[in-house]
C-alpha cells in the first residue's frame, strides 16, 4: 500500500470514527442528563417529606451538585475509555497492523541505542507492530520518570516526567557497522554526547544542520544512511506529529525513533467535546508519519530494508 493509499484511507476511516464516536458521545450524554434529573427529583422528593430547617432550595442544589459532578466523571472516563478503543482498533485495522494497549515491546530491548533520557520508572501502552511497506515495524506510547531530590529537603522525592512521547523501532534485514544519530540541534547535547564515546558530528546538508545535529561513529555509512529522501522526510515527519524533540538511531539491525510530546498520543476529547474528523485527523497523523519515513527509507537500498 503506496503512503497516498494509506492517507486516503485514514482519512475515510476518520470520517467513519467521527460519526461513530459522536453517536457514542450523545449516547453517554443522554445517560448523564438522566441520572442528574433522576437524582434531582429523588433529592427533591425526599427533602420535602423530611422538612429539614435549612433552605429547601439549598439541600437539593448542592446534593444535585455533587451527585451531578460524581456521574459526569463516570460517564466522561467510561466514554473515554471506549471511544479510545474504537479508534485505536479502527486505526489499526486500517493500516493493517495488530493493536496491543500494553504495548509491543519493552524498554530493555532499546536501551542499547541510547537516546532516552535516563528514568526511574517507565510505562508503554497503545502499541502498534506489523509491516510497512513490507517492513517490520512496532511502534508505542511511552511515559518515563525521573525521581529528583526536592529542593530544600533531604528525604523527599518528586517524580519529574523526563519523556513522554512515541518510540518506533523499524527492524533491518541487514546489520549496519556502525552506529548513527540524528537529534536536534544542541551544542551543549552534542558535547554531552561525543565527550568520552567515538560518536562525532558528521557534516551533511546544510539546510538539514539547521535544524538537526548528526553524529556517527563512521561518517562513510551515516552519509550514506541520511540520503536526501530521508532526511526531507524526517523533518516533515517531526512536524506532522508536532514534535517537541525527535532523535533517531540506527544501530545493528534497527533504527529507533523517539518522538518526544509531553502529551497523550490516541486519547479522545471529553464527553462535553463534539467529535469531528479533523480532530481524529490529528491523532491518526502519527500513523500516516510512520508511513511515509518507512517509505523513505525503503528507498534507500544501503539503509536494508
Amino acid at each position: 500500500m503506496s503512503s497516498d493509499s494509506l492517507a486516503n484511507n485514514l482519512l475515510r476511516e476518520t470520517s467513519r470514527l467521527a460519526r461513530a464516536l459522536e453517536g457514542l458521545r450523545r449516547f453517554y450524554m443522554r445517560w448523564l442528563i438522566a441520572l442528574v434529573l433522576s437524582v434531582c427529583c429523588l433529592v427533591t422528593g425526599i427533602v420535602f417529606q423530611a422538612k429539614p430547617s435549612v433552605s429547601y432550595e439549598f439541600i437539593i442544589i448542592f446534593v444535585s451538585l455533587v451527585f451531578s459532578v460524581f456521574f459526569a466523571q463516570i460517564m466522561n472516563m467510561m466514554y473515554r475509555r471506549r471511544g479510545k478503543e474504537l479508534f485505536v482498533e479502527g486505526m489499526a485495522e486500517t493500516a493493517g497492523l495488530r493493536y496491543e494497549p500494553n504495548g509491543v515491546f519493552s524498554l530493555g530491548e532499546i536501551k542499547k541505542h541510547k537516546i532516552l533520557p535516563g528514568y526511574d520508572a517507565g510505562e508503554v501502552e497503545d502499541g502498534f507492530e506489523g509491516t510497512v511497506h513490507g517492513v517490520p515495524v512496532a511502534f508505542q506510547e511511552a511515559r518515563l520518570s525521573d525521581l529528583q531530590q526536592a529542593p530544600g529537603s533531604q528525604s523527599n522525592r518528586r517524580e519529574y516526567t523526563s519523556f513522554w512521547g512515541m518510540l518506533i523501532r523499524v527492524r533491518l534485514r541487514k546489520r549496519l557497522e556502525s552506529h548513527t544519530i540524528i537529534m536536534p540541534r544542541s551544542t551543549l547535547q552534542v558535547l554531552f554526547r561525543t565527550t568520552l564515546s567515538t560518536l562525532q558530528p558528521v557534516r551533511v546538508s546544510s539546510k538539514f544542520e539547521k535544524f538537526h545535529t548528526v553524529l556517527g561513529t563512521d561518517q562513510v555509512e551515516a552519509r550514506v544512511i541520511l540520503d536526501p529522501a530521508f532526511m526531507e522526510r524526517f523533518m516533515e515527519a517531526a512536524a506532522i506529529m508536532r514534535a517537541q524533540w525527535m532523535e533517531v538511531s540506527f544501530l545493528d539491525n534497527e533504527i529507533f525513533f523517539a518522538v518526544q510530546r509531553f502529551r497523550p498520543l490516541f486519547e479522545v476529547g471529553h464527553i462535553w467535546q463534539p467529535v469531528t474528523p479533523a480532530y481524529l485527523r490529528k491523532l491518526a497523523d502519527h500513523i500516516d508519519a510512520v508511513d511515509r519515513m518507512i517509505e523513505a527509507l525503503r528507498l534507500n537500498r544501503q539503509v536494508g530494508l
